[in-house]
């Protein structure tokens, strides 16, 4: 029940009862696009082969067959690497390893939604590269209001039912109200627009 090795077994302090011998298990290994590697095994699963060997899974990468499956010559493991990225959202900054091709992926992956205006720099459907940072721009609208004062005018008519140089006043004056209503655009709580939505007099001016 020990490993030993061959040149080892002469040698060996105790005195063994039963030895058994493992051969080796030829594999094939090919990670994404490089070129398929070939090796050798005396363990017993796949994830045992793959550690022994040096290669790494990350959980978010695709192996073509489960890690616990036993070994037989000649299987062929195909590994699909996740793609490293970081994400900038909401200040601060999130290391992910994504499956998908896009950004929109990678969001999926870091559990990072997009609502109302939102969006992403690059875009959504940008091809995603190792390595590569996305930022994501939280825009929100709110409305403002703005209002001035509409002067009156004093207006004199002449009345021939008063004596000469007498002054009444028929109508009191009233400054009237003007509204502007403003649609103001925040994206990461900076605001970088205003447009004007609306002008209405609120209150008419009275002279």
């Amino acid at each position: 029940g020990t490993p030993v090795d061959p040149q080892a077994v002469g040698a060996y302090p105790v005195p063994a009862s039963q030895i058994s011998v493992r051969r080796v298990v030829p594999l094939t290994v090919q990670v994404d696009d490089e070129p398929p590697r070939n090796l050798e095994t005396t363990r017993d699963t796949v994830g045992e082969a793959l550690y022994d060997a040096g290669i790494s899974v990350y959980v978010a990468d695709t192996v073509s067959v489960d890690l616990n499956s036993s070994v037989y010559p000649g299987m062929a493991i195909t590994i699909q690497r996740a793609r490293p990225v970081s994400v900038l959202a909401d200040g601060q900054t999130v290391r992910v390893r994504a499956q998908g091709e896009v950004i929109a992926d990678a969001l999926a992956e870091a559990g990072i939604a997009l609502v109302g205006l939102d969006y992403t720099i690059p875009s959504l459907n940008t091809r995603l590269i190792p390595g590569m940072s996305i930022r994501v721009i939280r825009v929100r609208e709110d409305f403002e209001t703005q209002t001035v004062t509409i002067p009156y005018e004093t207006v004199y008519q002449a009345d021939p039912a008063l004596e000469l140089d007498q002054v009444r006043v028929m109508q009191n004056g009233v400054e009237g109200v003007e509204t502007t209503r403003i649609r103001v655009r925040y994206e990461n709580d900076i605001a970088i627009s205003r447009e004007v939505e609306s002008v209405e007099v609120t209150t008419a001016m009275q002279n």
